[in-house]
């Protein structure tokens, strides 16, 4: 009897585990679009949008692209090459802002948190 109990609560437990694990994201691009910051500079470009477009796949950010920004290049190869890859490696846009980028970063950042909250079941 004590056997049968045992394999009863083992298997409850591996059940229990196995709909945990089920997806709290839904699959999909999820698109959002942010307003940059009033830059520190007077030389920067003056606010501006930032359009992204997040995917998630099992759970996980798979892709940050910016599909539209009023940024000069030279902001958004910096969100590009230090940010982006930041963000997908934390599966979380809670991750530190760059230097030379804030307004451009914290815009994304706010776009993929927008994209996980449109992708919640």
């Amino acid at each position: 009897m004590k056997r049968i109990i045992i394999v009863i609560v083992a298997l409850v437990l591996v059940l229990g585990a196995v709909f945990a694990q089920q997806a709290r994201y839904r699959n999909g691009v999820f698109t959002s679009v942010q307003t940059r910051a009033q830059p520190a500079a007077p030389a920067d470009p003056v606010g501006g949008n930032v359009t992204v477009a997040t995917t998630i796949r099992n759970n996980r950010i798979t892709a940050v692209v910016i599909t539209a920004s009023t940024d000069t290049d030279d902001y958004l190869n910096i969100v590009r090459g230090f940010l982006i890859p930041s963000i997908i490696e934390a599966n979380s846009p809670d991750v530190d802002v760059l230097a030379g980028a804030t307004g451009t970063s914290r815009a994304v950042m706010e776009a993929v948190q927008d994209a996980l909250n449109q992708a919640i079941r």
